[in-house]
């Protein structure tokens, strides 16, 4: 499957005329050795390595190396053209669906990308206490790189909850947290969070009796009697 020409790509996006770089962040990577990638396509322009780059939500960074990938191989190259998919590194406030360009002033996005809602739902927790912070920095790296899949905090059972497309979605993920970043967890279905509402009064009456040497122990204690017990120094 070829992919279409830069020049219809930049038409159909409607890519300002512009000597300035101007690509499209459609997915990020984060090695465990290599730091976060962010795949580009330029869309029009020359950008060299080194070069700061300027994104649509405002964020600025420099580019530490430009990588052109095959598969599991890579290779470093000194710029990149209209045309080029290619690796750019250590754009820490890139994002995907980021617009990027090596102008001074942000460019407008050219794609807006928007997640598909998720279905399905597991509570994960690490397996070892003391990863639950290298479990939460991992989370949001595997959120950079698939915005699909929502982490939230449920406040009523105290669990984190991975949200995701399907049961082989979320299978997927926990195995990146494992074998990615390095972050065994264990997982169960989501809790439910029941409460209970107070509906009517009613009366109630209660016995101490505890010996425990000399006279005792013994109270009881009924609706209107708190101030009777109090005066005799019984808890209520």
């Amino acid at each position: 499957m070829k992919r279409p020409i830069v020049a219809a790509t930049a038409k159909r996006l409607g890519v300002p005329k512009s000597k300035d770089a101007l690509g499209y962040v459609f997915k990020t990577m984060h090695l465990q050795h290599g730091g976060k990638l962010s795949l580009t396509r330029l869309l029009s322009g020359h950008l060299d390595d080194g070069a700061t780059a300027l994104s649509s939500s405002g964020e600025s960074g420099r580019v530490s190396g430009i990588l052109s990938v095959s598969g599991a191989h890579d290779s470093k190259r000194a710029a990149a053209e209209a045309g080029d998919t290619v690796a750019l590194g250590k754009l820490d406030t890139v994002k995907t669906g980021d617009t990027i360009s090596s102008g001074k002033t942000a460019p407008a996005s050219l794609v807006k990308v928007e997640p598909t809602p998720p279905v399905l739902a597991v509570s994960i927790a690490a397996s070892d206490r003391k990863d639950d912070v290298k479990l939460g920095q991992a989370l949001l790296r595997l959120n950079e790189e698939d915005p699909s899949l929502t982490m939230v905090h449920n406040p009523r059972t105290h669990d984190t909850v991975l949200w995701g497309q399907g049961e082989m979605h979320l299978r997927v993920a926990l195995e990146r947290l494992r074998d990615r970043f390095g972050v065994s967890v264990k997982s169960h279905p989501p809790a439910i969070g029941y409460q209970e509402t107070v509906r009517k009064s009613i009366s109630q009456r209660g016995r101490h009796k505890k010996q425990s040497g000399g006279h005792g122990q013994f109270g009881d204690v009924g609706a209107g009697d708190q101030a009777v017990a109090a005066r005799r120094g019984l808890q209520v």
